[in-house]
């Protein structure tokens, strides 16, 4: 069995870093709290409706920001700021012996990809390390992959549960990442859990 995992929101906890970073471009640290920066952004909303809304960007000016913020949102100042969600590293040993784990994540910067995970001491329970470069998408990256209908992708987003079923295989959402449960119900995953640790997949197929 194979299994498709993203990384963040789904094995690391990045609020912190971009809500950092997103206080630092915009020069204002006060007005939004991380609670209410995280919880706009776990209910879809773009960083174009908050700055347009909240902060009266206009256009252009949010257009100059998602560029800049693309360029820095990677830099290795921001990403110590990730911090894997309690348990990920003794679950993915666990789901190690029991199937081929594949990371997937549509990170700009493998190299940065890869000095994460041997920090975090996960390296050698991947099978494979699949980035999308911020060159293809998802789906694209995975054009051709030899999947099995019982197969898992596990994410914390809706694009995540529609690249598993485009791609055919089973869809686990986690509800602590970047989207809410509420959000997150509509695209309709085969499991919405609490969090990646909830995983359990031959449980899942024992219920079935």
């Amino acid at each position: 069995m194979n299994c498709l995992i993203d990384l963040d929101g789904t094995l690391l906890d990045a609020s912190g870093r971009l809500y950092g970073l997103f206080c630092e471009m915009i020069g204002d640290d006060a007005s939004l709290s991380l609670r209410q920066y995280w919880d706009l952004k776990r209910a879809k909303q773009s960083h174009a409706v908050i700055l347009k809304e909240r902060f009266g960007y206009s256009d252009e000016e949010i257009r100059d920001f998602e560029r800049r913020w693309l360029d820095r949102i990677e830099d290795e100042h921001w990403l110590e700021r990730d911090t894997p969600f309690e348990g990920v590293g003794a679950h993915l040993e666990t789901l190690a012996q029991n199937a081929d784990l594949h990371l997937l994540t549509a990170r700009q910067r493998p190299e940065m990809v890869r000095r994460q995970l041997e920090k975090m001491g996960w390296s050698s329970l991947f099978k494979s390390l699949l980035i999308t470069g911020g060159k293809r998408s998802k789906d694209e990256l995975l054009e051709g992959a030899a999947l099995e209908p019982a197969d898992w992708l596990i994410g914390d987003t809706g694009y995540d549960v529609k690249v598993g079923k485009k791609l055919g295989v089973r869809t686990a959402a986690v509800s602590n990442g970047f989207l809410s449960r509420e959000s997150l119900a509509p695209y309709d995953p085969d499991v919405l859990l609490d969090k990646f640790t909830d995983f359990v997949p031959w449980a899942i197929d024992d219920r079935r």
